[in-house]
């Protein structure tokens, strides 16, 4: 009986080690963190998180960070997705940040810091449980009243939106559920973008215009080609027709042009032959030049 229940139990613990999705969810940090699946695809108000810099690809080290396309200061957090491109492979971003505020610095706000003090204090939104620079603006909010892990230190600063590719984001794990903006506050925060954010207007408009050439089959391309190159040259294309095999030693004799005015000008009926590499004699080709420009060539 007993050796009976011991190998039930490891036939149980061998089908859970051999599944990931149930190792996943028994594992204690799985619950505390919220591990889950890579998404590939973020919808516009999902919290994301930007890869760390030690994490990017040499390519993409090259590109965004040595580039400043992406400040090395924003990465390793997360981020608000705002807009994406047709094809999902790049997201405008706004990274959420507590900016240095903790305890040490009794909770001070960004605005109050020395090291952001250059920063325009309309720009500073904060989320609920932060100070707000003003009144100008309500909070900002997550939706199914989520809260952030720091609660007191959550500030977004609109005027450093980026524009990323899908390849440096990856899921925020800190919370146990993905979080969302509340659709209320995330179309304030659009509307506060447009009218105020000259960066992200325009990367709105360069993220509209990836992928919105549609491509054409070669077949369609090279009609539409030819039919726009015959209507400015004002011509028909010729037909090409097919003749049928001659039979061997037959000779072509074309026939000459109706025009009553027409004269042959010059042919290559009368040339002589001419001697090959091993002194035999050999026809070649005939050519006749008429005035109206027609050329036959035939073979005697």
């Amino acid at each position: 009986m007993t050796t009976t229940t011991t190998l039930v139990h490891l036939q149980m613990d061998v089908n859970t080690i051999a599944s990931p999705d149930s190792v996943l969810k028994h594992h204690p940090r799985s619950r505390q963190y919220g591990f889950s699946k890579h998404r590939h695809i973020w919808e516009i108000g999902d919290i994301a998180f930007l890869k760390r810099a030690s994490e990017f690809k040499e390519h993409e080290r090259v590109e965004f960070l040595q580039t400043d396309r992406i400040h090395t200061n924003a990465t390793g957090h997360p981020v608000i997705i705002l807009d994406r491109s047709k094809d999902c492979q790049y997201y405008i971003v706004e990274t959420v940040s507590a900016y240095s505020s903790d305890e040490y610095n009794n909770y001070q706000p960004p605005w109050q810091q020395k090291a952001h003090s250059r920063k325009d204090v309309n720009g500073f939104r904060a989320f609920e449980g932060s100070v707000r620079p003003n009144e100008n603006h309500d909070y900002l909010r997550l939706a199914d009243n989520a809260v952030w892990p720091k609660t007191n230190t959550s500030w977004v600063y609109m005027y450093h939106p980026y524009l990323v590719p899908a390849s440096v984001l990856i899921n925020y794990n800190k919370t146990a559920d993905q979080l969302r903006m509340a659709p209320d506050s995330l179309q304030d925060l659009l509307q506060h973008l447009d009218a105020k954010c000259r960066a992200f207007r325009k990367q709105k408009i360069e993220i509209s215009e990836m992928c919105a050439i549609p491509i054409q089959s070669p077949a369609k391309s090279i009609q539409e080609n030819w039919r726009r190159t015959d209507k400015e040259n004002h011509r028909v294309p010729s037909v090409t027709t097919t003749r049928p095999p001659l039979a061997p030693g037959t000779n072509l004799v074309p026939a000459k042009p109706k025009s009553p005015s027409s004269k042959l000008l010059w042919s290559s009926e009368h040339r002589p032959s001419q001697l090959n590499g091993q002194g035999r004699h050999y026809n070649v080709p005939r050519l006749d030049i008429w005035p109206n420009g027609n050329r036959f060539g035939l073979l005697v």
